[in-house]
This record gives C-alpha cells, sequence and structure tokens, in this order.
C-alpha cells in the first residue's frame, strides 16, 4: 500500500510536469517571427550623375507610406502593411538619398516631388507615380510632369521588393535629368507653355 504522502507527493510532480508542458507548448505557439528591418540601397552609374542637370528640391509622401511597415496593394483598393518587414527609418529619408544620389548635387534646375504612390503590388509590380514641379535657378516654375513607373519583379520575397524600390526610384532619376531636354524639345515644336509632360515607363526587372 503506498503511503499517503508518496501519493500527494507523485501527484504534485506530475501537476508540476503537466503544467510546464502547458507552459512550454503556449509559449511556443505564442512565439512571433523575427522583426526584419530594411534600408533604401542604390548604386547609380557616374554617368547618369555626372551628365544630369536636375537637383533634387522637396519630395512629399502621402499618408499611407508615412509609417514604417512596409506596404503591398492587395487586389484594387486593400492597402497591406507588412507587420515582421519594416523600414529601418522614415521612407522620405531613404526615397531623398536614393534620389540624391543620382541628381546632380548642384544645377540649374530643381524638381520638386510630390509623390502619390510608391509600393508593391501582390500581382509582382513596384509601381511609382508622381507629379514634378520644376523650378528655374530663380524659383520660377518651368514646367510640370506627371512621371508614373511600373517594374515587373522577377522574384518574391521582401528583400527583392525592397530592391525593386530602390530601382524605380532609380528609373525616376534618369526621367528628371531628361527632362530639361524633353522640355526644350517640346518649346522647340509647341512655343513656349508647351503644356505638362506625361510618361509612362514599365519594363520587367533583369
Amino acid at each position: 500500500m503506498t503511503h499517503p504522502l508518496i501519493s500527494a507527493s507523485r501527484r504534485f510532480v506530475c501537476g508540476l510536469l503537466a503544467a510546464v508542458v502547458v507552459l512550454a507548448l503556449y509559449g511556443c505557439a505564442s512565439a512571433k517571427p523575427a522583426t526584419r528591418y530594411y534600408l533604401l540601397n542604390a548604386q547609380p552609374t557616374s554617368e547618369v550623375r555626372d551628365a544630369c542637370a536636375v537637383r533634387l528640391g522637396a519630395v512629399r509622401l502621402p499618408a499611407y507610406l508615412q509609417r514604417n511597415n512596409i506596404v503591398l496593394l492587395a487586389g484594387d483598393y486593400e492597402i497591406v502593411p507588412a507587420l515582421q518587414h519594416r523600414w529601418a527609418e522614415p521612407l522620405a529619408d531613404g526615397v531623398e538619398r536614393v534620389l540624391r544620389s543620382c541628381l546632380a548635387a548642384s544645377a540649374d534646375h530643381a524638381a520638386e516631388l510630390n509623390i502619390e504612390t510608391l509600393h508593391g503590388e501582390e500581382a509582382g509590380d513596384t509601381v511609382l507615380e508622381t507629379e514634378v514641379v520644376l523650378r528655374d535657378d530663380a524659383g520660377a516654375v518651368d514646367a510640370r510632369a506627371g512621371l508614373r513607373f511600373a517594374l515587373t519583379r522577377r522574384d518574391a520575397g521582401y528583400d527583392a521588393l525592397v530592391r525593386s524600390h530602390a530601382d524605380v526610384l532609380l528609373e525616376l532619376c534618369q526621367a528628371l535629368c531628361a527632362l530639361p531636354a524633353e522640355l526644350a524639345e517640346a518649346r522647340a515644336s509647341r512655343g513656349d507653355d508647351p503644356g505638362p509632360i506625361r510618361k509612362r515607363i514599365e519594363r520587367r526587372e533583369d
């Protein structure tokens, strides 16, 4: 016959072990994936910057991009912020850094950007849409432009998504650098007020 104290001790140990197992299972179930942080980096060619006659002016981003979460567009309307994938700095700072790396440090024209769209789409594109005000050295408005870029990502995952953000900003740089020449050509053919310049650029990632 088992002594009552031994039985009580066994019940206590079994109960304690059961509690430990439950807590361990709860801990595994409730563990969250590690949050990853990303920086926008770009490697513009020196030829692009050396030939550029446009410097960066003010840059404005829409409210939905003023967050740390990297966002995706799901369908036509839903913006989905990533929970474990975030920018390591305000996105506006990263955008300005990339653009300054490929535009001129000083130039007769300054490009002010009102970025309306900059995000990845679940379908595989990374899209950038912006209105541009090109000002001359005196600060007067010289031209207006509307630019849209769509880069089809080859790879999946957030590393590829972040890289495509930098790539589409480099596409924007090249388009901004070309604006003064395009403006001069438009004025030569259509007069002093040729109206806004509109461009749509789409390509697949190499």
